[in-house]
């Protein structure tokens, strides 16, 4: 008969600790890969709320400041520390545009109103494709995921909410 030894058992029980920590690490990374999609869907959302926004106050300040055809928005960490100002130009109803020969001005819009730098990677979360309806340059702005939540941008009437 063979006798165990207490250094076999020790062995036996960090073999087991390895496994089971092994095992979280499988479960975790697996959880948070199903979870990738809702990541990016909140992403989008949260993304165009905050075009929709800062396309309305922008559109807010040119009024405030008697309608001029460029205007230097400021962009706030808090109340009181300004992280980055852009200038806008505008249209005849207030809203930012682009040149509408720039290829990018949909890219350039979004990342200008939304204030990300040039160098950020968004194709996970939005679609971003010019389109012309009605004689007008317009931006469509879509989920990545499921390109059925979209908003759509017009330097005429602002952001428009569309289900596609």
């Amino acid at each position: 008969m063979k006798s165990v030894k207490v250094q076999d058992i020790r062995l036996f029980e960090f073999l087991i600790a390895i496994v089971v920590v092994l095992l979280l690490i499988l479960f975790t990374t697996r959880m948070n890969l199903s979870q990738k999609g809702v990541i990016d869907e909140v992403n989008f959302a949260m993304a165009s709320q905050n075009f929709n926004q800062n396309a309305a106050l922008i559109r807010a300040q040119w009024l405030i400041e008697n309608r001029p055809k460029e205007l230097a928005f400021n962009f706030f960490v808090d109340r009181t520390t300004i992280s980055n100002t852009r200038l806008f130009r505008l249209s005849n109803l207030g809203w930012p545009i682009v040149d509408s020969n720039n290829a990018n001005m949909c890219h350039t819009l979004w990342f200008d109103i939304n204030n990300l730098d040039n160098n950020e990677n968004v194709s996970r979360y939005v679609s971003i494709k010019k389109v012309t309806k009605d004689n007008d340059n317009r931006c469509q702005f879509c989920d990545a995921g499921d390109n059925n939540s979209c908003i759509e941008y017009s330097g005429r009437y602002g952001v428009k909410r569309d289900n596609i």
